[in-house]
């Protein structure tokens, strides 16, 4: 009787034990993660040949952050300021420098961001192989969101180009002032001049405006839309 009841308890012992052994919460490893500021590195989790690696320039309010095998550089030299770099996934890139409050996003595998060369730029690339890529200027912003999306706003001020859609393609380029946005597989061009507006919508859409100022060309549709010269207007839709 007494013998029965012991290997009960013990059965009854040993059952709980396990259950708060299986209950236990795992220890978390830490995360794949760099973080640089003003030219020093102040956390790096991980110091593998693969994993996330970052770079701050010593100028004043330069920060590079990098995770999950991205790679962040913010600030090419200490009279950079104010450089922000951030970067998420595996191969992904993103620089700032050459100049003051340039912002660079990269979040995806393989996605590339520079905003460099100039003041204020701001580049964010979202997605597997997005680039985005704002320089050569002040205050250009490109956005790149999908798989293999293209943007490129700059060589000159105040562009910005958006690329919204896998395989989507956006630039305003070569002057100021200038608007590209290619939404869906598009392509959008705003280039060779000022105040120029190219906007693509939908797969197969192509616009294209510019060699002068103030042309505004809009494709919504497999068709193309080009205008060139100054002050031209030109629109299609696909059928």
């Amino acid at each position: 009787m007494h013998r029965r009841r012991l290997l009960t308890t013990l059965a009854v012992t040993g059952l709980t034990a396990g259950a708060l052994a299986f209950a236990a919460p795992a220890a978390h490893a830490k995360p794949d993660l760099c973080v640089s500021t003003n030219g020093v590195v102040r956390v790096d989790f991980d110091a593998s040949a693969t994993s996330a690696s970052c770079y701050s320039s010593a100028g004043k309010g330069n920060v590079a952050k990098a995770r999950d095998g991205g790679y962040a550089y913010a600030g090419d030299s200490e009279t950079d300021d104010r450089n922000r770099a951030t970067a998420s996934g595996s191969g992904a890139f993103a620089v700032t420098g050459g100049g003051d409050d340039n912002t660079a996003t990269a979040s995806g595998e393989g996605a590339i961001a520079y905003a460099q060369d100039g003041d204020g730029n701001t580049a964010t690339a979202k997605g597997p192989a997005a680039y985005a890529q704002a320089e050569g200027g002040d205050n250009n912003t490109a956005t790149a969101t999908g798989v293999a999306a293209y943007a490129f706003a700059g060589d000159g001020n105040n562009n910005t180009a958006t690329a919204d859609g896998d395989d989507a393609v956006a630039q305003a380029v070569l002057g100021d002032d200038n608007t590209a946005t290619a939404t869906g597989r598009a392509f959008a061009s705003a280039a060779l001049g000022d105040g120029n507006t190219a906007t693509a919508t939908g797969d197969g859409a192509v616009a294209d405006a510019g060699a002068g100022d103030g042309n505004t060309a809009t494709a919504t549709g497999a068709c193309t839309a080009e205008a060139f010269g100054d002050g031209v207007t030109d629109t299609c839709t696909a059928p």
